[in-house]
């Protein structure tokens, strides 16, 4: 986003100086770590061996924050404060926090809503993703978040892929991602959620798609072999 390094995710996510202005206001460790990697996946590696889980929360939406103002600075042109960014990440942490408190009574609630984030059953990461598509610059964004049943993030990354432009493919790339993350992660059971329930229906039923489509959920479908459970839910509406 600010055109002096390359956008890996590391750079976009830690080291921009864009992305350093808000990591800056965090203040304690978060505010003080300098960790020299290019993968984000190595940075919060790294984290979450001197992170408590509230903070490591913390770092993960923000992160998410970051990654979403950043497809709104390169895509809509519009660029969020750093202050305004830390602002709605704290606040959006805090909302998850007071529902989750709640999640097991309005998990049987036929009347909660379909975005309350419902924990998963105990040895089961649920991971969900979500996928946004710039149809112009034939370029996508996925970012993907796994938490264990208590809530705690496990694992969290977000990526970039070029030369796509039908949002269902987009789709379907995010939740190879999500399966991906899963299997590098080495979690035995997960559950995928995410808001495409056309690749949700697929990902059950890859036969029934055709094209692009069908060949990234058959290779899912693949890749989820090598888990012991898995469970796939649309959280769309």
């Amino acid at each position: 986003m600010c055109g002096l390094e390359p956008e890996t995710s590391g750079h976009i996510l830690w080291w921009c100086e864009s992305a350093r202005a808000v990591w800056g206001m965090c203040g304690g460790y978060l505010q003080k770590s300098l960790v020299v990697s290019d993968d984000f996946l190595s940075i919060f590696e790294y984290l979450c061996d001197r992170l408590n889980n509230e903070v490591l929360e913390l770092f993960a939406v923000i992160a998410y924050k970051l990654w979403l103002r950043r497809n709104r600075a390169v895509f809509d042109d519009l660029l969020m404060l750093p202050s305004c960014l830390l602002k709605g990440a704290t606040e959006m942490l805090e909302e998850f926090r007071q529902s989750h408190g709640v999640a097991t009574s309005l998990a049987n609630d036929r009347q909660a809503t379909s975005s309350q984030w419902v924990k998963p059953s105990a040895g089961t990461v649920k991971i969900n993703w979500d996928a946004t598509l710039c149809s112009r610059k034939k370029i996508m964004g996925v970012g993907v978040v796994a938490r264990d049943a208590t809530g705690a993030v496990k694992a969290a990354l977000c990526s970039y892929l070029p030369y796509v432009t039908d949002p269902s493919v987009a789709e379907s790339l995010g939740v190879r991602k999500a399966v991906e993350l899963g299997r590098d992660m080495g979690f035995p059971s997960i559950m995928l959620e995410g808001d495409a329930r056309e690749v949700v229906l697929g990902l059950r039923n890859p036969d029934a798609c055709r094209g692009s489509l069908h060949s990234v959920l058959l290779e899912c479908r693949f890749l989820l072999e090598s888990f012991q459970f898995m469970e796939c839910k649309s959280c769309a509406s």
